[in-house]
């Protein structure tokens, strides 16, 4: 903050003038609004009512240029005189004993902090008063010891947390003392509430992560782990005391909570018990413990001791770290996590994460444990908890040199300083930079925005270099364990102790199950197949670089057998592995297909004659699609089965759609369209099919319009839901509504409505499988007129007079959002989509014809009764999942909708970008429910195709909650194994997602 200190003391004369001239009348507003504007407040007139309530209430003390000048001179100058504006005009405030710039500045950088200032106003009197680091825990124990610990306990955080805050913003604080003086506030507020629940005579407390290497941010979880002595009280009375523990530091209360525990980085995760002996968690590690746990554990630190469990679970992790330093798996875990971090954060919108961000700290931090563990056996001194610290024993070491770890070095404090900054502006845990860098580049002391992100992508870049380079060389050696499968192929897959030990070097962590695997890929399916030589061979050759792939699956072993299922259908199976070889992108698509989801890999196993066209469908692109398209343009020609042909075109589709999916090849937001779209080509071929067969057989249908002029009668598919918004996933069905255009008969006879009914009858039944053949969807049609009650097909004086007549509920107008043509009639499609737009836009009006009255309560109403039928990890339907954004965005449109017709469309992401275009939702809310919502729906297609089609739950059991994670780019770090990284990304999303429901559905 030094340099706006200096900004405004070099600018308060220049706005001491301009006041001057603007008291004696000289400077007129407008004048004074053009000189607001130039100096950064972007509304200046109310910058220049702020100012006037600044004016009236300022005292001699704080001396209204000053203040004027520290405004303009901070992060935010708008939010600067507001806050001000409204501090000076608390009753009873203290005089703050700090220059009125500085104060200024202050609020303008944090509005956490000035929101406790506006809160808590004889904390003003407070300012610039250090953080007592040296008598923090005793002060924080005898807070913890009184009766009203959970106040006491988060008041005196708050006034640590400002001082902090005040050094850090205002006095220029490094980053590094920053995060040591958080982590020292966190070590003291732990020490108080242990002190309150008499923790500390059942187990010591152990800090992981950012706490454990006193690196800790504004708004960081604490990561613990409770260890008991061996002669400590039993397991029962200890859980319940941790639970105390737990409670007291998070809780909720209306002075906030002091900090989110996550106790998910114990023995056995979230499955485990809370707190274990010294013994049990030495077992644990000793047997099951896996390389990511030892990443993890190189942050521990006792925070508070309990008989010397701590020191022991310390010497005991320790000891088992350096032994193992980094075998076979290890390294493929860090491999994982290269690509999964090249796969995860690919986009424009990901470059925003200081965090996750190639080039950013997770890299770092990577980089550094990586090195450690790798040089730990020779130099046990390399492991340590700070990740600055390691660093420069590394470099010390030779490990890495002296330009390496100079820019590892600048990086990680520039990044570090970047995530402080905006966590302290609202006191929120994220890593985002905002659209607008330009608050974060002013207090980071750069002249504007541009500057910073010069910056910010030149320490990315130095970063990714030195990641890549020491990644590159550590690999380099692993094609040996999978190349010697070649010979193993060509031996006849002996099941020996020694081939089964090449097996598990080479990625299967199973050998003795897929030993029996491989022999089945590389043996004929049929004794009348050609001779076993050639097959053996051609399997030899693929074999290395088969396994090589697979070694990065969330579960080798699994996509091994995946793999061998998939391929078994193939006729001449050894054409099939010549192929592979020569063609590595190939290869590649299926092993990603084998690792990535049963779903699709059983899909392609029980219809082996599509793999052919699978093949070609990959290799030859948009060029195969159109040959494939062109092929399915008479599916009603004589001696052709159009439902298999439309099966097989879905399943191709399904699979390419996946694969692509699967590979990050396409955006979620692609994947869901072409979902959608396959599924309208296929009721649209469904339906001429089915259609031109009834014309046939009952002549067209005709109906009379005026007097006597006849035309032809037509029908139209309306789809609603996840497929009308072009949303659909892979499980999705298709919610359908079918009108015809009115009353007549057909050539020979049939009335209209009869005919219509006939059609959408058949069509059903074929698109459901209902006559024999493939099911092709799942259609609902219980959104029609008058729900299953009414007719299935309706007319279109019908349909209007249903809607316009008050007899549809809002519940179906609502639905009437998603509404887009399917299949049929495009000009009765098109008159249809215009009265529906003219229901929607009228949807401030009740059933009744009057104003809707409490439009935001009773959608609230509607969405608490699907709330209650969820379950506890639903993804969709639980609190703060993707109903919440869908109903958010629902409610706005229909709110605005009639005024701004442009809003209504029936995509959610495109209808958040037009709310935050037209100024009915924040710009950044707009985008922050846009990608959380596609963050859901991505988790949500990958649980589909992971775990089976049904799946609507995030799972419990741990491991299937890692595969998961994995699928989506997850991997193991010292901050967790994937399942509880991506836990933590969920809940965090939807905490945030429920608040801005709450905030904004009013």
């Amino acid at each position: 903050m030094s340099t706006h200190r200096a900004a405004a003391r070099a600018d308060a004369p220049r706005w001491r003038a301009l006041l001057d001239e603007h008291r004696a009348l000289r400077l007129d507003d407008d004048g004074l609004r053009a000189e607001l504007t130039a100096a950064g407040f972007h509304d200046p007139r109310a910058a220049a009512d702020a100012l006037a309530q600044v004016l009236a209430a300022a005292p001699d003390g704080l001396p209204a240029e000053e203040l004027l000048a520290g405004a303009a001179a901070s992060a935010d100058p708008p939010r600067a005189l507001i806050n001000v504006a409204r501090l000076l005009q608390l009753p009873e405030r203290p005089a703050p004993g700090v220059a009125a710039a500085d104060l200024a500045a202050f609020v303008g950088a944090s509005q956490h902090m000035a929101d406790l200032l506006l809160r808590r106003p004889e904390l003003l009197g407070r300012l610039g008063a250090p953080f007592d680091e040296a008598g923090a825990a005793e002060r924080y124990r005898a807070a913890g010891a009184g009766a009203d610990r959970e106040r006491a306990l988060r008041r005196l955080q708050q006034e640590d947390l400002l001082a902090i805050a005040w050094a850090d913003l205002v006095e220029g604080l490094d980053v590094e003392q920053v995060t040591a003086r958080l982590s020292a506030l966190a070590d003291a507020a732990i020490a108080g509430a242990a002190a309150g629940v008499e923790a500390l005579r059942h187990f010591a407390i152990i800090a992981l992560g950012k706490l454990g290497g006193r690196e800790l941010n504004y708004s960081s979880d604490i990561d613990l782990i409770f260890v008991r002595p061996e002669a400590a009280t039993d397991q029962a009375t200890a859980d319940r005391v941790a639970r105390a523990l737990i409670k007291l530091l998070g809780s909720q209360t209306p002075d906030g909570h002091l900090y989110r525990v996550d106790m998910r980085l114990r023995p056995e995760g979230g499955a485990g018990q809370l707190t274990r002996t010294l013994g049990s968690c030495a077992q644990y590690y000793r047997s099951v413990g896996r390389p990511w746990e030892r990443q993890m554990l190189t942050k521990a630190r006792v925070v508070a001791e309990a008989d010397g469990a701590g020191a022991g679970l310390l010497a005991f992790t320790r000891a088992w770290i350096l032994a193992a330093g980094l075998d076979a798996a290890a390294i493929r875990q860090f491999k994982r996590l290269k690509s999964a971090s090249e796969a995860r954060h690919r986009g424009p919108e990901d470059r925003a994460d200081v965090k996750q961000a190639p080039g950013g700290i997770r890299d770092i931090e990577t980089i550094v444990q990586f090195l450690a563990l790798q040089h730990c056996g020779q130099q046990p001194a390399l492991v340590t908890n700070s990740t600055l610290l390691s660093l420069e024993r590394l470099r010390v070491a030779g490990a890495i040199n002296s330009l390496e770890a100079a820019h590892l070095r600048a990086a990680y404090r520039f990044h570090r300083r970047v995530e402080n900054l905006l966590q302290v502006m609202h006191r929120v845990q994220t890593h985002a930079l905002p659209a607008d860098h330009l608050p974060v580049a002013r207090l980071m002391g750069r002249r504007d925005a541009a500057a910073f992100d010069v910056e910010l992508d030149e320490h990315r870049r130095r970063v990714r270099a030195v990641f890549e380079r020491h990644f590159e060389r550590a690999f380099a050696g692993l094609e040996g364990p999978a190349a010697a499968v070649s010979e193993l192929v060509l031996a006849g897959l002996p099941g020996d102790e020694g081939a089964l030990r090449t097996l598990a070097d080479a990625g299967l962590p199973r050998p003795a199950s897929s030993v029996a695997v491989l022999r089945r890929a590389a043996a004929p399916v049929s004794r009348f197949l050609p001779s076993q030589a050639r097959l053996q061979s051609a399997f030899a050759s693929v074999a290395p670089r088969l396994l090589e792939r697979l070694a990065l699956a969330p579960d080798p072993d699994a996509a091994l057998d995946r793999f061998e299922r998939m391929t078994r259908g193939v006729g001449a199976r050894e054409v099939l592995y010549e192929q592979l070889d020569h063609e590595p992108r190939l290869l590649a698509m299926l092993c990603d297909l084998a690792a990535g989801s049963p779903y699709l890999t059983d899909l392609l196993a029980g219809e082996p004659h599509i793999l052919d066209d699978l093949v070609d469908a990959l290799l030859t692109g948009l060029r195969g699609q159109q040959r494939r398209r062109e092929l399915l343009a008479g599916l009603d020609r004589p001696g052709v089965d159009p439902w298999l042909l439309l099966s097989d075109h879905k399943k191709l589709e399904t699979l390419r759609l996946g694969l692509l999916d699967l590979q990050d090849a396409a955006p979620i937001r692609q994947t869901l369209a072409d979902l959608s779209q396959l599924c309208l080509d296929v009721l649209r071929r469904a339906l001429d099919v089915v259609l031109a067969r009834a014309v046939r057989e009952h002549g067209e249908p005709i109906c009379i319009r005026g007097v006597s002029a006849r035309a032809s009668a037509g029908l139209v598919v309306l789809a609603l839901g996840k497929v009308g918004g072009l949303e659909a996933n892979y499980a999705s069905d298709a919610d359908l509504m079918f009108v015809y255009t009115a009353d007549g008969e057909t050539e020979r006879g049939l009335p209209n409505s009869v005919f219509f009914a006939k059609v959408a009858e058949e069509f059903l039944a074929r698109v459901q499988g209902q006559r024999g053949g493939p099911r092709l969807y799942r259609i609902d049609t219980r959104l029609r007129p008058e729900g299953a009650k009414g007719p299935l097909v309706t007319g279109f004086r019908a349909f209007e007079a249903y809607y316009h007549g008050g007899r549809a509920a809002l519940f179906e107008r609502q639905a009437l959002l998603k509404a887009r043509i399917a299949a049929g009639d495009a000009e009765l499609g098109q008159r249809v989509l215009q009265l529906v737009r003219s229901v929607v836009r009228g949807l401030e009006t009740d059933a009744g014809g009057g104003p809707v009255t409490d439009l935001a309560g009773r959608l609230r109403e509607m969405r608490a009764k699907i709330e209650a039928q969820a379950g506890a990890r639903d993804l969709k339907r639980g609190t703060g999942g993707m109903v919440d954004i869908e109903f958010l965005t629902q409610y706005l449109q229909l709110r605005h909708g009639g005024r701004q017709p442009q809003l209504l469309v029936p995509e959610t992401p495109r209808a958040l970008e037009l709310l935050g275009e037209a100024g009915v939702l924040p710009p950044a809310d707009a985008l922050w429910l846009r990608d959380t919502y596609l963050f859901f729906r991505r988790v949500e297609t990958r649980l589909q195709i992971a775990l089976g089609l049904d799946t609507k739950e995030i799972p419990e059991d741990p491991e299937a909650c890692r595969q998961l994670a994995l699928r989506l780019g997850y991997a193991d770090t010292a901050e967790g194994d994937a399942g509880h990284l991506l836990l933590v990304d969920l809940e965090q999303a939807a905490s945030e997602t429920r608040a801005r429901y709450e905030a904004l559905m009013r």
